[in-house]
């Protein structure tokens, strides 16, 4: 809800996260000029997919004669307020029959497809933009995602002591 146009490369196929939006008491909806941690300020690569969906978004706004600055405003061009953002996506969830799914669903979606992808745990951190990864660890990432890997990972291991084994029975299953 804090992304803003300045700060989008279309063409290097980069977002760099500076901005937050909260809901500041007696103030409103508010646009921190930071993210909730120091580490969540980061510039991070975006897939060729998700250029192709925003650069689409700029020029239909360029078209339509809209002030470019944010890049996901309200109808009005304001500032969304994280709380109607988040009930209007609460409607359209159970709308589409996914009524389980959170918007924090997503940011596990990622960890776990860039665990799967053999990223690693601080890889995934630093793009998730946290300071630590055990958290990402901990909160994001399935827990069930190496069971293949380990699997496979042991078999290559204790492979070649096993087909020896079976060779010739007299040889130590272990050198």
């Amino acid at each position: 809800m804090a992304l803003r146009w300045d700060v989008v490369d279309l063409d290097g196929g980069t977002v760099s996260i500076q901005a937050n939006v909260i809901r500041a008491r007696g103030r409103g909806i508010v646009l921190q000029d930071h993210p909730k941690t120091r580490t969540g300020v980061r510039v991070i690569a975006i897939p060729a997919g998700l250029v192709q969906l925003l650069r689409r978004r700029h020029e239909a706004a360029v078209e339509a004669g809209q002030e470019l600055d944010l890049v996901f405003p309200t109808m009005e061009g304001n500032v969304r307020d994280p709380r109607n953002t988040m009930r209007d996506w609460s409607l359209a969830r159970d709308r589409l029959g996914f009524p389980g799914v959170s918007t924090h669903s997503f940011r596990k979606s990622v960890a776990t497809a860039l665990d799967q992808a053999g990223l690693s745990a601080r890889a995934i951190a630093e793009y998730l933009g946290h300071e630590n990864p055990s958290i990402t660890q901990d909160v994001y990432m399935a827990k069930n995602t190496g069971g293949k890997r380990a699997a496979k990972a042991l078999g290559n291991v204790l492979g070649e002591p096993a087909r020896r084994r079976r060779s010739n029975p007299q040889t130590p299953l272990w050198p």
